[in-house]
């Protein structure tokens, strides 16, 4: 065991990669267990929302955390579904001289040269459903994939002779299986849209996959435009990304569709319209070959990317048609999708009670939550990162049997999988983040982290109305906040949904808050949960992956985890855990029902507006600073802090007019004037930081060129000819930008 606590000497290692598109990333299986032992995405690590590009710096760092070496790895398994991986990597070096492609592709531990290594293709859909069918708590079952696009039929017929490609056309196909279409039109290109497969696991030897069902879509759009003409395909998950383009300007901002369309009743009633607008985008049934797109309807959508723009200007009429075109084109998603696994069911599944479901559509939990209740499966499995950050996962654990082969044996035990599968973080780790950013921060109290006291302290600070950043161990895989790397607040307060929104995730207002609660008979006293499940007895949706409806009953009781619809995107945390982040999130939420009588709290993703959910110490310790003070503690693994405010730096050195700012970072300057000399802009950029900072004028810039420790705010002022006041507000924001520091004081005059 090494000193992060986590072990490695197993078998040969699996390293699964998806790499050179949207949300990379990286895991890493034990080939003799099937065990998971890391997975993460890109962005954590680069802080870049579904950050792309080469991965060697994150395999980097998923070795290193399980203490392994290059050299332990036997096999890679890769995907990018936008191209074959093999003849991208050998034009590499003359496209990044060219300046076509990121260096960082040329990354030893990207490209992996290494002569031991083995290497493998997966393609995407295939990747997909090895994430779910090898992880989920059922040895047989079908598995549904649904996304915006996956590899071409191009990529399927391409083969390179140093490189195998594992895809869907070596895998035996059922005798009702079915293509759409069957046939190709000539010189024309496809994508994969839907896919269904059947998994059994239950022999000795390698998991085997049998092909039901494969839709393809046309690539209409040249390939040299953004995202290869994604937004003009005919995916299921591309017409809802064509929305979210339409609405957000980003085809990634999907939950926010899901999240705005059940405002519309409410925009509605306030416009004193009663009937909605009669739209649909897409209809029909995806398994008789019937889906049809309406791109009438999409084609003649106005204000398009304008909903930010509506919102600032409160034009209620534009948020409405907003509003409404989300309504529409999730009904559609909804309509299409239950008549597809109902269709599923009939066909294939008469005798099957298991279903899986992966892709980027299963995402949306408000879908999810229905199939889990009316499919008639009765286990639904939804893993916790069924986006593209969890193709890599699919990747290694179909490595991970390509390598055991017919050795692999039958009965393996199906668990729980727990999703905190980032780095470890000890103790030196913590306090090193804390050392860093002493100046603006306070300990409050420090705790042994399973120490019960610990618990107490957090769940009343909860209770009593206090926003509570919560950093516990390994970080979470997926896109969802589970326990790990958490906002925390009270779900009884009618105004803290809008409090968080505007102050803390400074995001638009309409944005729903998830509960974490309590698995079991808790969770099924506060929400409609009484059909279907996970495929875990007791533990209705561990991953935040279903929309259920909170119970009329209780809806006034926690108005700020339910929805304008009466719905809530709920997470079930296990009752049983005795081991792991699970275990001290359980022992949270259970001391917190004792203090309350509600088993859940609200919990809201650690971040940043535009970032993503933080990894290291030190991007909690940031982003905490950077909430402008209206989290009100951080609970980092055992350490609780709470921002130490210019006001209480002024009470510790007695007067304001003594004190002498230091500069915390050597940094760059920008200042904008007109001809005449009149300041329009001034800011700086930190040399170790990629954002500008805006000042409030010239004089805030002057400050900041002077604050060595030997000049007091009071001679500043003297210089300047300003006020001690003055100063003092310019060298408060100073401060509160984390770009100086008050070390000691100086004298004045």
């Amino acid at each position: 065991m090494d000193e992060k606590g986590l072990v490695w000497g197993f078998g040969p290692l699996v390293l699964g990669l998806n790499k050179y598109s949207h949300d990379a990333s990286v895991c890493v299986v034990d080939s003799d267990s099937d065990a998971v032992l890391y997975a993460g995405a890109k962005e954590r690590l680069s802080r870049r929302k579904h950050d792309g590009g080469g991965v060697g710096e994150a395999v980097d760092v998923a070795l290193s955390s399980i203490g392994a070496k290059i050299e332990d790895v036997a096999l890679v398994v890769q995907n990018n579904h936008h191209h074959r991986i093999a003849p991208f990597e050998r034009r590499l070096p003359w496209a990044v001289k060219q300046g076509y492609e990121s260096a960082d592709g040329l990354h030893p531990l990207n490209l992996l040269e290494h002569g031991h290594l083995e290497k493998l293709e997966l393609s995407h859909h295939l990747a997909h459903a090895w994430s779910a069918a090898a992880l989920c708590p059922f040895d047989h079952g079908l598995v549904l994939v649904m996304d915006g696009m996956g590899d071409s039929q191009r990529n399927f017929k391409t083969r390179d002779e140093r490189v195998d490609f594992m895809t869907d056309d070596a895998l035996p196909k059922a005798d009702a299986f079915k293509q759409v279409p069957d046939t190709f039109a000539p010189f024309r290109d496809y994508r994969e849209a839907e896919t269904v497969y059947r998994f059994d696991d239950r022999g000795p030897g390698p998991m085997r996959l049998e092909l039901l069902f494969k839709r393809w879509t046309e690539e209409k759009s040249p390939s040299e435009l953004y995202n290869y003409g994604f937004e003009n395909m005919e995916s299921i998950g591309a017409i809802y990304s064509r929305v979210s383009s339409q609405t957000f300007g980003d085809w990634n901002a999907c939950g926010k569709v899901m999240g705005l369309g059940p405002w519309a009743p409410t925009w509605r009633k306030h416009s004193s319209r009663d009937e909605r607008s009669a739209r649909s985008f897409m209809s029909g049934s995806l398994l008789e070959g019937l889906f049809k797109v309406h791109w009438d309807e999409l084609n003649k959508l106005e204000y398009s990317n304008d909903f930010k723009a509506a919102l600032r200007e409160g034009d209620d009429l534009r948020k409405l048609f907003y509003a409404e075109v989300a309504e529409a084109v999730q009904d559609d998603l909804e309509g299409v999708c239950m008549a597809a696994v109902r269709d599923l069911k009939n066909t294939h599944g008469p005798g099957e009670a298991n279903l899986c479901f992966a892709g980027g559509v299963a995402l949306n939990s408000v879908l999810n939550g229905r199939i889990q209740k009316e499919s008639q499966f009765q286990r639904v499995y939804i893993p916790p990162f069924p986006g593209d950050d969890g193709v890599s996962v699919g990747c290694a654990l179909y490595g991970a049997s390509v390598l055991r082969g017919e050795s692999r044996p039958s009965g393996r035990e199906r668990t729980v999988f727990e999703p905190f599968q980032g780095p470890k973080y000890t103790a030196d780790d913590i306090l090193e983040a804390i050392s860093e950013y002493a100046p603006w921060v306070e300990v409050v109290a420090s705790y042994d982290v399973e120490d019960q006291e610990y618990i107490e302290f957090v769940a009343d600070a909860i209770a009593n109305g206090k926003v509570v950043g919560w950093f516990q161990g390994r970080g979470e895989v997926g896109p969802r906040a589970l326990g790990a790397r958490s906002i925390l607040a009270d779900p009884r307060d009618p105004e803290m949904a809008d409090f968080l929104n505007v102050k803390v995730k400074k995001r638009e207002v309409f944005r729903p808050f998830a509960p974490s609660c309590l698995g079991g008979e808790h969770a099924a006293a506060w929400f409609e949960l009484d059909e279907g499940d996970s495929g875990y007895p007791g533990l209705q949706s561990p991953y935040m992956s279903i929309t259920a409806r909170v119970l009329d009953e209780k809806r006034s009781l926690v108005p700020s985890i339910t929805h304008i619809d009466g719905t809530a995107r709920l997470q079930t945390v296990p009752t049983d855990a005795q081991t792991g982040e699970w275990s001290t999130y359980r022992r949270l939420l259970e001391a917190f029902l004792r203090i309350t009588g509600v088993p859940m709290v609200l919990n809201t993703s650690f971040n940043l507006a535009g970032e993503p959910i933080v990894e290291t110490p030190f991007d909690a310790v940031r982003s905490f600073l950077s909430m402008s003070g209206y989290m009100d503690f951080l609970a980092l693994q055992g350490v609780v802090l709470r921002v130490r405010s210019f006001d209480q730096v002024v009470e510790e050195n007695g007067a304001v007019e003594t004190l002498a700012p230091i500069r915390a970072t050597e940094f760059v300057s920008e200042l904008l004037t007109t001809s005449v000399g009149d300041t329009l802009t001034a800011r700086v950029k930190p040399v170790e930081a990629d954002k500008w900072i805006e000042l409030e004028d010239e004089i805030s810039l002057a400050l900041l060129e002077v604050a060595d420790g030997d000049v007091s705010i009071a001679t500043m002022g003297e210089e300047l000819e300003l006020s001690v006041e003055e100063v003092a507000e310019r060298a408060r924001a100073l401060y509160e930008d984390r770009l100086v520091h008050f070390g000691r004081r100086a004298q004045s005059g």
